[in-house]
């Protein structure tokens, strides 16, 4: 970077300049005619710090150090004199402005400069003379608050725009002054340019409100303000980017109003603009809405206090007898808002201006979606927005903001374009439900597993053909199919939502083409999951049968695949392990229910049938090697090996050609992912004697090394007792179909041996015996 020297370097006037401001930041300024003489120097400077050399010259001479002196004389002045003749405002007034100014310019694409006014202190001052400035800075209000508040004048207006410029040139990729900016003192004079309240005890009215270029007024103030705004919104929306901690809880409120004063402009009519001008306006007003739901958005994620915020605050209401709160009226925009006419009819692009609404909507449903999210709010949600209700002759508590979110799963139809309001109650739905005795009552009290079934049925085939906006069709899907997931946690309510009928359409999510879409198949597969256990009738239409009462059990007569083969191909096809051992999980449910020892009581005659069929189902070789696979992978999850090594003992248990296949999957070593097993090499079909030791290569272990391995690890806190005593009963089982096998007995013996030799006698007490009779069963012993 070139540097002048000296300050002969700089001409005449811009030298007279940095001598005057040094001169008075030295020795004090306060008469008029002072603050004059500062205010003239600085505006030879700020207009003329137009290249790189100028402006490191110029902070070079310590005029840094010298504004902010005199920024802090400003200051002092305010505070001791907080009222003033006109002309002497007058000159505080532009010294200031000058002064601010001149830090801008110089700041401009200038890190050592940005460094000098931070070390000068001068962001602080800047801070507090437009807190001042904006009648913001904390204390009561100086007037009996029915006073209307006062209209700023255009040097006011002025000065705002030159310390937002100054912010926002002095912070530009620049992290220390990001750090100092982020401080509450300069937030808060920030955040009040974006307030919008309808707060009677405010002092001053908002400079620039969205949609205000469409009605009439001085051209100048509204160009001055709306620049003055918009950079306050950059600067919050840069500063704010990594560490939203600092951010005041107040700015929840205040962000939510720049979002919900839009409702105020509807109204408004085109002025006589140019056309490439109109377009500028409206881009203006996209983004400040842009930043400001997306602030909102960003600090209710990261916030336990704005999440509180949101839920909670009643700052802004009505003044009618039943104030509607902050989250209340969030609602109310995002059932209501639509895109203000005025930007449609300026716009020479109305697709692009509805898309922009429509990212300001989802960022505002996000927000409200996260609220709940935080216990103490979901807690309180269920509790403070209960109301009394007339039903059926008897008083009923239940909450207001359940039944509008119900509501709009009952109005969000396939064909009502509505998809908005589906996403937010589905995952405002899906927050509020993170408890069971919350899950139950949704299902309960307000009867949601129906609604949400229809939901999944009408638009699981946009999903899979890919029609009408297929994008937000899965989003829709994933929203919807992760609340059932959640309802369906507690046993209570599995029976209820299978019997909507909806996995058949569930599991066509599970297609190949939907791969792209993982999430969604991950949130169906732990839906699947949950339903599949303990009901049986669930786990037969798992298989294709009709469940209802009236209906003959038989497959369903429908073009499309069983739900069970969907898990399966998903499981065999996908290389994703978490999708891989969670669609297993759905196979051990299944089995742990239909093979279990409550499954025949359960089991009405006209079941009989069907449950034998789906259990000859599961006890083929594409579900038996996907169990064993679980196994095989799950070393480092002892519960997940403990659930398959249950399911494969129930399997192998049923007879000896069932075994056989459970131990060959599980001897068997795993074919590397993305190349096809060949038709004839199942895994019913390979030999013991083929199977290859993994000792000198690379690639997982057989299963059968997996559940061994548990026995090395006995007195862990990990592997207790009772799932050890499982692992020996799965071995037990097996026994008969690899007696005398001396490639089993190789892999087995020895480890079984030294369990036994090292296991705590008390510890193994459980589990001891058994192995005992295996080690006897395999002649090793």
């Amino acid at each position: 970077m070139a540097v002048l020297e000296d300050i002969a370097s700089l001409s005449d006037p811009m030298a007279g300049a940095v001598d005057v401001l040094k001169q008075h930041a030295g020795k004090g300024s306060s008469s008029e005619s002072d603050w004059h003489e500062v205010a003239t120097a600085g505006k030879t400077l700020a207009d003329t710090l137009q290249t790189e050399e100028l402006r490191s010259a110029v902070g070079e001479k310590g005029v840094l150090e010298a504004c902010g002196a005199l920024l802090r004389q400003l200051i002092s002045l305010r505070e001791e004199q907080p009222t003033a003749t006109e002309d002497v405002e007058n000159s505080l007034l532009r010294a200031q402005t000058e002064l601010v100014r001149v830090v801008g310019n110089l700041c401009f694409d200038h890190d050592e400069n940005r460094q000098r006014t931070l070390d000068a202190g001068i962001p602080l001052a800047v801070a507090r003379l437009l807190a001042i400035v904006l009648d913001c800075d904390g204390s009561e209000p100086a007037r009996a608050p029915a006073t209307p508040p006062q209209r700023l004048s255009l040097d006011e207006i002025k000065f705002v725009r030159a310390a937002t410029g100054a912010f926002l040139n002095s912070s530009l990729k620049f992290d220390p002054m990001r750090r100092e900016l982020a401080r509450k003192e300069v937030l808060r004079p920030l955040l009040a340019l974006l307030d919008f309240r309808q707060d009677p005890s405010r002092r001053v009215q908002p400079l620039y409100r969205v949609g205000e270029w469409s009605t009439s007024g001085s051209e100048e103030r509204r160009d001055v303000a709306s620049t003055a705004v918009r950079w306050a919104a950059n600067v919050l929306e840069d500063v704010m980017s990594e560490d939203k901690q600092t951010f005041p809880a107040v700015g929840v409120d205040i962000l939510a109003s720049s979002v919900l004063d839009l409702h105020h402009r509807d109204d408004a009519s085109l002025r006589e603009i140019e056309p490439e001008e109109l377009e500028d306006w409206i881009d203006t007003d996209i983004e400040l809405l842009t930043i400001s739901a997306s602030l909102l958005e960003g600090v209710v994620l990261e916030s336990e206090e704005a999440k509180v915020e949101l839920a909670f605050s009643s700052e802004d209401a009505s003044s009618s007898a039943s104030p509607k709160s902050l989250l209340e009226r969030l609602l109310d925009f995002i059932e209501s808002a639509k895109t203000p006419s005025y930007w449609l009819e300026g716009s020479d692009d109305p697709a692009r201006i509805e898309k922009a609404f429509s990212a300001i909507k989802a960022s505002v449903v996000r927000a409200v979606v996260e609220a709940p999210n935080s216990d103490e709010v979901m807690k309180r949600l269920w509790t403070e927005t209960r109301v009394e209700n007339e039903a059926e002759g008897r008083a009923e508590s239940r909450s207001w903001l359940v039944e509008r979110l119900v509501k709009w799963l009952h109005v969000a139809d396939v064909n009502s374009g509505r998809e908005d309001l589906l996403i937010c109650a589905a995952h405002m739905l899906a927050s509020l439900g993170r408890k069971d005795e919350y899950t139950l009552s949704l299902v309960r009290d307000y009867r949601i597993a129906e609604p949400l079934a229809d939901i999944v049925r009408d638009r699981v085939g946009g999903a899979i053909g890919k029609t009408g906006r297929a994008g937000e069709t899965t989003q829709i899907l994933f929203g919807v199919v992760s609340l059932l997931r959640h309802l369906a946690i507690p046993v209570a309510n599995r029976e209820v939502l299978g019997n909507t009928g909806v996995t058949p359409a569930l599991a066509q999510l599970l297609r190949a083409e939907l791969d792209v879409v993982q999430p969604l198949q991950l949130a169906v597969i732990g839906l699947l999951k949950h339903l599949s256990y303990p009901s049986v009738q669930n786990v037969l239409e798992l298989f294709g049968f009709e469940t209802e009462v009236q209906a003959p059990l038989a497959p369903t007569q429908q073009a499309m695949p069983a739900p069970v083969d969907l898990v399966v191909g998903i499981a065999e096809r996908v290389d994703d392990l978490r999708l891989r051992s969670e669609s297993a999980r759905v196979l051990v449910n299944a089995v742990r229910t239909l093979f279990g020892p409550t499954t025949h009581s359960s089991t009405t005659t006209a079941h009989e049938d069907a449950v034998g069929t789906a259990q000859k189902r599961l006890s083929r070789t594409d579900v038996v090697g996907i169990v064993a696979e679980l196994v095989r992978n799950s070393s480092q999850h002892p519960m997940l090996v403990n659930e398959g090594m249950v399911a494969l003992a129930l399997l192998a248990s049923q007879n000896l050609s069932t075994a056989s296949l459970a131990l060959d999957s599980l001897l068997a070593s795993p074919a590397p992912r993305g190349q096809p097993i060949a038709d004839d090499a199942g895994f019913g079909q390979l030999s013991l004697d083929l199977v290859p030791s993994n000792k000198n290569k690379a690639g997982p272990a057989p299963a059968t090394d997996v559940i061994v391995g548990l026995f090395a690890r006995a007195d862990s806190s990990s592997i207790p007792p009772e799932m050890l005593s499982n692992a020996a009963n799965l071995l037990l089982t097996l026994c008969p179909a690899a007696s005398n096998d001396s490639a089993l007995s190789r892999r087995l013996g020895g480890p079984l041996r030294r369990a036994l030799q090292d296991a705590d006698a008390d510890k193994s007490q459980l589990w001891s015996a058994a192995v005992e009779r295996v080690l006897a069963e395999l002649a090793v012993a």
